[in-house]
């Protein structure tokens, strides 16, 4: 008896494990489309949001501002530990290091954390750090 509760014990660690991993290996596919930035707070105060829209196909994220020229960069998400997208901007000068920031994607709402490069935080929040609120354009 003992060694079946162990043994199931072990399979359901193991279960959670592989379905909080399917869910974030699902981001990638998630992500994608157009995005509308909603909100941009730092430090628990309101920023106003420039009107931008961000649209992910593939591994090219475009930056597009209501005003000006659109960003064409590349992006990947890792989901390993914890949820970083990693952005590699195309103009960058050779030896840049691409931006590592953290967010949140829940439904049709992201949530993208930007933190100075010399001080990345795994958290997605606008402590210390600007957090940019995106909505999913329908």
């Amino acid at each position: 008896m003992k060694t079946n509760s162990i043994t199931l014990s072990l399979a359901l660690i193991a279960l959670c494990g592989f379905a909080a991993s399917s869910a974030r290996a699902g981001d990638q596919e998630d992500i994608q489309g157009a995005w509308t930035l909603q909100k941009v707070s730092m430090n628990g105060q309101a920023v106003p949001p420039p009107a931008v829209t961000y649209i992910f196909s593939g591994d090219t994220l475009i930056i597009r501002p209501e005003k000006g020229v659109d960003q064409k960069t590349t992006f990947k998400l890792e989901t390993s530990k914890s949820k970083i997208m990693v952005v590699q901007h195309s103009e960058a000068a050779a030896g840049t290091k691409p931006d590592r920031t953290p967010y949140d994607l829940s439904g049709d709402t992201l949530k993208i954390a930007f933190a100075s490069p010399d001080e990345p935080s795994p958290e997605v929040s606008d402590n210390g750090q600007i957090l940019f609120t995106l909505q999913r354009k329908k």
